[in-house]
């Protein structure tokens, strides 16, 4: 079964999940059923899961709310019975998705199905009141939106476990709202209106972060998970007890781990990198190595993935793991474009799929700036180094070094490594045939792109494109 399919249909539904109950259909199901005001409809549809219980046990489940807020829903159980909430919100759900296009066809919505069923099914829901509610709802008979339950269960599930993680650092409601609006992830007068904590409350929830160091006096935000400090690289210092508990923490709740540069001392001192392979800047690798012996640590590489758990190299190595995490999650597409407005290379891929496996580049050479930006926009030609040589004004042998020198691979390298990536683009983007787009990268037949697409990203041209179908389709490339 196709994972990468799969996890595309769940972001396409699970964006919905979003917006649903703040849509025009979810306010008219609310109204039919005698409720016009939207913080207590609100509630209602997502706690009706778990029966008409006392206001406190929904407070338990809605952590990040005022009592206020939770009290205000009191009645809402007179007005209409969980179950006839539960099925409005359904109508709402199939209402509002199709209105604002989110169509699957019945494959993937099967697919989809048939793997996360078992997952949800296999699930410890221990401490986790609201998804083990919507786990045992009875599911509608419209396979999208029985899809969109099923990945609300799943997304109960992580906001139940991040409760633990919340409560267990003491960190209380409205000091994690505080916290999220001064990241700048979410408007505060949104967050303050929905969750209805008055000025009182939110003075007093800053006043806490800036006690613990996590706000600074004028309210922003520091450094939460700090970098590791140099005492503990180069000298004696542990590491801080809160900061690798906090990792482990973190990690058994579920969440993805990456570390840029020395950023591998903390994962490897939590227990997160034994029996993995790793790495870091290349001045501390050895010393990971003697005092990490559980960990194999590689310096010749720019970032391991290893899944769960990611590392880089140095600085620059940083941005090709965030841009590799960007482009896993959201696709060659959206990682090409950040790339191009941060002014980095795209993508430095090595000759595995898990990781790159490419020195780090010593230096940059603007006068290589001019013809590699050419070569790329004469892919589908014959290029020789000769050519390139030519074009740069230098003698094949000084090109062949300073691309070298500047990029960490030859020049032949380079060229299969751009033409890879035009591959991936024209296979998200466009409809064209693997025929075509082999032409249209310089890799010629349709089996040759095969060949080193398959040795390069892991999976055939045809499998990528049904895990990143394409949205709309562009213009072909035309030389220049």
């Amino acid at each position: 079964m196709d994972l990468d399919a799969v996890r595309d249909v769940s972001r396409a539904v699970s964006a919905a999940h979003l917006f649903i109950y703040l849509v025009p259909e979810t306010a008219e199901e609310a109204a039919g059923l005698g409720v016009t005001d939207r913080g207590p409809a609100y509630l209602a549809f997502r706690s009706a899961a778990m029966g008409a219980v006392p206001w406190q046990v929904t407070l338990a489940a809605f952590y990040n709310f005022s009592p206020r807020a939770v009290r205000a829903m009191a009645g809402v159980w007179d007005a209409a019975s969980p179950e006839r909430w539960q099925a409005a919100r359904f109508r709402a759900a199939g209402r509002a998705m199709r209105r604002v296009g989110v169509q699957l066809t019945a494959d993937h919505l099967a697919e989809a199905r048939s793997l996360i069923d078992p997952v949800l099914a296999g699930a410890d829901y221990a401490g986790k009141v609201l998804a083990a509610a919507n786990a045992s709802v009875v599911l509608p008979p419209d396979p999208l939106v029985a899809l969109w339950q099923q990945i609300t269960v799943a997304r109960e599930w992580r906001g139940d476990a991040h409760l633990v993680v919340l409560a267990d650092n003491g960190l209380g409601p409205c000091d994690c709202l505080v916290l999220h609006t001064a990241t700048g992830s979410l408007p505060t007068p949104l967050v303050r209106a929905t969750r209805q904590w008055d000025d009182d409350e939110w003075s007093a929830a800053t006043a806490r972060l800036v006690a613990r160091g996590w706000l600074d006096s004028h309210g922003v935000v520091t450094d939460a998970v700090p970098s590791v400090p140099d005492s503990c690289v180069e000298g004696e210092q542990p590491l801080p007890a809160e900061l690798v508990t906090t990792l482990r923490r973190a990690h058994d709740a579920g969440a993805r781990m990456v570390s840029l540069c020395n950023g591998a001392f903390a994962l490897a001192e939590a227990g997160l990198l034994d029996g993995r392979r790793a790495t870091a800047h290349w001045m501390h690798t050895a010393q990971l190595a003697e005092r990490y012996p559980k960990v194999t640590f590689d310096d010749s590489v720019l970032y391991v993935d290893e899944g769960d758990v990611l590392t880089s190299a140095g600085l620059t190595a940083g941005l090709d793991l965030c841009l590799h995490l960007v482009r896993l999650d959201l696709g060659a597409h959206v990682a090409n474009q950040l790339a191009r407005r941060m002014v980095v290379p795209a993508h430095r891929p090595g000759g595995q799929a898990q990781f790159i496996d490419m020195p780090v580049p010593v230096t940059d050479d603007a006068g290589l700036t001019p013809v590699l930006a050419w070569a790329r926009a004469h892919l589908d030609e014959p290029l020789t180094v000769e050519d390139l040589a030519l074009r740069a004004a230098m003698s094949p042998r000084t090109f062949y070094r300073r691309l070298q020198e500047a990029t960490g691979t030859t020049p032949l390298q380079w060229l299969l490594n751009e033409r890879l990536s035009l591959a991936r683009s024209l296979l998200e983007s466009t409809a064209l045939p693997v025929e075509r787009i082999g032409a249209l990268t310089g890799l010629g037949t349709a089996n040759n792109l095969r060949h080193h697409f398959l040795k390069r990203v892991g999976v055939s041209p045809s499998d990528y494109r049904r895990a990143f179908p394409p949205q709309r389709t562009r213009p072909e490339r035309t030389s220049t």
